[in-house]
């Protein structure tokens, strides 16, 4: 497979530094909005990545194992995205812990992989909003999700991909990626 130069990833640590930087970014905003992910976006792909810092504005599918998946349409995508950070914004000021912040950081990150709004880096903004929940929601980072993820990536797009069939595989992928990378440290 021949990748384009400008979507090479960066090294592990710069990787890593983005993803810190990303969390920090979040905690800092007194609410998640589209202005925020795309900075957070911005964040953490490569300077070079044509699609940085910016919702897509054209069709895309997803493949994986030979099969594309449509996803919604931009303007779709967006209003998808809007409700999302708009739950995440509720449950945040509601107060979140243990299962329930598990169960938010899982479902963020589908809502936000399934609505697509970005060219590329998708899943990378999603690991991040669901770090930054856990870790508001009383858990303390251990390793960074997104190492998690790229280790086991057949996995995690199965996962991914199946939930809407079968919501197991990506419950089980989500609970371990947790036990891995995170502790509860606030009851």
């Amino acid at each position: 497979m021949i990748i384009h130069p400008a979507h090479r990833r960066w090294d592990l640590a710069t990787q890593h530094r983005a993803f810190l930087g990303g969390l920090g970014l979040l905690d800092r905003a007194p609410a998640l909005t589209s202005d925020v992910l795309l900075a957070l976006h911005e964040m953490l792909l490569p300077p070079t990545n044509p699609h940085r810092g910016r919702f897509r504005t054209g069709p895309t599918k997803v493949w994986w194992n030979g099969v594309g998946r449509e996803k919604p349409d931009p303007a779709t995508a967006l209003a998808l995205t809007q409700q999302t950070l708009q739950r995440i914004n509720l449950e945040i000021r509601a107060g979140l812990s243990g299962a329930v912040a598990k169960s938010s950081a899982a479902r963020a990150h589908l809502d936000i992989t399934d609505a697509h709004p970005f060219g590329d880096g998708n899943g990378r903004v999603a690991r991040s909003v669901a770090a930054w929940i856990l870790w508001r929601g009383g858990y303390a980072l251990l390793m960074d999700p997104g190492l998690h993820c790229h280790q086991r990536n057949g996995e995690y797009y199965r996962a991914v991909a199946s939930h809407c069939v079968d919501p197991r595989p990506w419950e089980r992928f989500f609970d371990q990626l947790v036990e891995r990378c995170f502790r509860e440290v606030a009851a």
